[in-house]
């Protein structure tokens, strides 16, 4: 029976990484992989990585997270995706776990590069912080799919919240300020984290709300 159940749930995880997470997981890649082609890796000071870090590389949350319910909108899918003994609430999470983890391991090895380069950044702090902005940004697309329907809306949230930080800075978000790291502050990056969390969960909710109305 643990191994018919250990089978199962590895025929879940290869089948939603095939249908969800590839093309994501290598958009990503390919996002940070031409970073030296825009902008200097090599030397930099701590707030300078953590500039990199918070505005440019945690865009990669949004890339993993945000799209992970697009698969059911492929009519020829559904059935391959779904599982008799296995909720869709659980297929999610096996999408949002396989996301997290990609995100924060591309995080570190970005961050384990720049230091490769003699930039001079904390590894174990800046990564968290990246992480949590990350994170935030891919639950804020990722909400806002789940309650439209549409991921364009997915997309542009996380990027208007983006735009609306540049240019007014922490006046009005006060805790949710994504780029506090260059300030040397990770007090808000535990909001972040925090309210990411809340954010996947009630999506979830939604999700099965919706789910059950059908």
């Amino acid at each position: 029976m643990e191994k018919e159940d250990l089978s199962r749930y590895l025929w879940i995880v290869s089948k939603n990484f095939w249908l969800s997470h590839v093309f994501n997981l290598l958009l990503a890649f390919v996002f940070l992989a031409i970073t030296p082609l825009i902008f200097g890796i090599n030397d930099l000071d701590p707030a300078e990585a953590a500039k990199l870090l918070e505005q440019y590389v945690a865009i990669i949350g949004i890339f993993l997270l945000t799209p992970i319910f697009r698969p059911e909108g492929q009519k020829n899918v559904q059935e391959v995706i779904e599982s008799k003994y296995t909720s869709q609430t659980g297929i999610y999470l096996v999408r949002i776990l396989m996301a997290v983890l990609t995100m924060a391991a591309y995080i570190l090895v970005f961050i384990l590069w720049l230091r490769a380069n003699n930039s001079m950044l904390p590894v174990l702090e800046y990564t968290f912080g990246t992480f949590a902005t990350s994170f935030f940004l891919g639950s804020l697309g990722l909400l806002a799919y789940g309650i439209s329907d549409q991921i364009i809306l997915g997309y542009m949230v996380p990027f208007v919240y983006i735009l609306f930080n540049l240019f007014t800075g922490s006046r009005y978000v006060k805790n949710f300020y994504l780029y506090s790291l260059r300030k040397g502050s990770l007090k808000e990056k535990y909001w972040l984290l925090a309210s990411a969390i809340l954010m996947v969960t009630l999506t979830l909710i939604i999700k099965w709300v919706y789910s059950k109305r059908r």
